[in-house]
């Protein structure tokens, strides 16, 4: 399963800001999947679940994710 296979991959070696986006009615790669993901990824991270599916996540409410987004990465003036 996609989630026994992230537990053997250990902490992640990104350093950069992480963003995982993911739905939680996507049929092909489950939500548990991602949320294993993020547990081992390092800060600053942020894990936005939504609806949509497998090619849609995040799509079917585009102000929402871009509010999260923005809340993450506020921009500089």
């Amino acid at each position: 399963s996609y989630a026994s296979a992230c537990t053997s991959c250990g902490r992640a070696r990104v350093t950069a800001p992480v963003v995982i986006v993911h739905a939680l009615d996507d049929r092909w790669v489950p939500v548990s999947a991602a949320r294993a993901l993020f547990a081992r990824a390092v800060e600053p991270k942020l894990l936005i679940e939504t609806f949509g599916g497998h090619n849609s996540a995040g799509f079917n409410d585009v102000a929402s994710l871009q509010e999260a987004l923005a809340k993450f990465w506020p921009v500089q003036n």
